[in-house]
């Protein structure tokens, strides 16, 4: 395989307890049964996945979510899960980490903090690994210094700022809360200056993946890694999504259908990854063709997929949230 994957983020269901649901462009009522979601853990680990992602707005509405994490652990597939703002109950992270949950990535807004608390404070009494994440809208960005002082105080060390334009962009009625582009650099300089404080560390992520100065800096500070490079996202190269009816894609938050390269119900997982037209042969077909906006562009790997393919319904355009593009040109930094 010229890319080989090693991780998968999985949008396990579709199903939500909310009276909205994020999925509503992605809703389908033939997710994978048990069986079948048992079958493609055993497909990932054949092609050497290592660490899948489990996604999902509640841990509870997906009722064999344990036995498949537990699966994940037979298969020597290190599971992780990123879960919504819901309630995690003592019950709840006892049951995850007897099933051998790694990582859990849970969701931050400004309407539940105390609620976030608890969660929190339940999974760290079973010494399970937490992060956060929170997608910064103009609702809340405002107030992320109040939210870090609460996650450093709560001994969180890893916190992810998503922009909102790709999570948010099929509700209409949320339409006023999406960031600005110029709002970029200000989180940006929240992470940086954040950064220096060596109190947490606070990653963006999204489409702002970008080659800047002080950007490259706030990923070094988060890096483990001894020897850093600025890299982008790896979607299509190292890692894959999997939708909850069993669509292979490069990225769960790309909704568009034609960029579905398969479903595991009629192909192996390998079978999928290997197509001709699939995921490497797009990447050099992304490097070779996103329009180029500035001389510097040249040393882009690739915008976000997601990103674009949401708000700009292509692939190929310049990303008008880069924070490198958004910099004057006699102040970049």
């Amino acid at each position: 395989m010229k890319c080989k994957p090693m991780s998968c983020v999985w949008d396990i269901t579709n199903k939500c307890n909310k009276e909205f649901d994020y999925t509503q462009t992605n809703s389908f009522s033939d997710e994978l049964t048990t069986v079948q979601a048992l079958n493609f853990i055993d497909m990932c680990a054949n092609i050497g996945v290592l660490l899948i992602n489990f996604f999902c707005i509640e841990a509870s509405l997906r009722k064999d979510l344990y036995v498949l994490i537990s699966h994940c652990r037979d298969k020597n597939i290190l599971p992780n899960l990123i879960v919504g703002d819901v309630d995690i109950t003592e019950d709840i992270a006892k049951k995850l980490k007897i099933a051998g949950i790694c990582e859990i990535v849970v969701d931050i807004n400004e309407f539940k903090l105390e609620s976030a608390k608890e969660n929190l404070k339940n999974l760290k009494d079973q010494e399970i690994y937490v992060s956060a994440i929170t997608t910064v809208t103009k609702r809340n960005i405002n107030i992320l210094e109040k939210m870090k002082k609460i996650l450093v105080s709560l001994g969180i060390n890893f916190w992810q700022l998503r922009l909102n334009k790709i999570f948010l962009e099929d509700f209409e009625f949320y339409n006023s809360l999406v960031l600005e582009p110029e709002n970029i650099n200000d989180i940006m300089n929240f992470c940086y200056e954040s950064a220096k404080e060596k109190k947490i560390k606070i990653l963006p992520v999204g489409c702002t993946d970008r080659y800047v100065n002080r950007e490259a800096e706030i990923k070094k500070q988060t890096s483990e890694k001894e020897n850093f490079e600025l890299d982008s996202c790896s979607a299509g190269i190292e890692s894959f999504g999997i939708l909850s009816n069993g669509d292979i894609v490069r990225c769960i938050f790309t909704k568009d259908k034609e960029l579905v390269k398969g479903n595991i119900k009629e192909k192996s997982l390998e079978e999928v990854w290997n197509l001709l037209n699939t995921f490497c042969f797009e990447e050099d077909l992304l490097r070779k063709n996103i329009q180029k906006k500035y001389e510097a562009c040249e040393r882009c790997i690739k915008n976000c997929d997601s990103a674009n393919v949401n708000a700009e319904e292509t692939i190929y355009l310049p990303n008008m949230c880069c924070s490198y593009c958004l910099k004057p040109k006699n102040n970049l930094s």
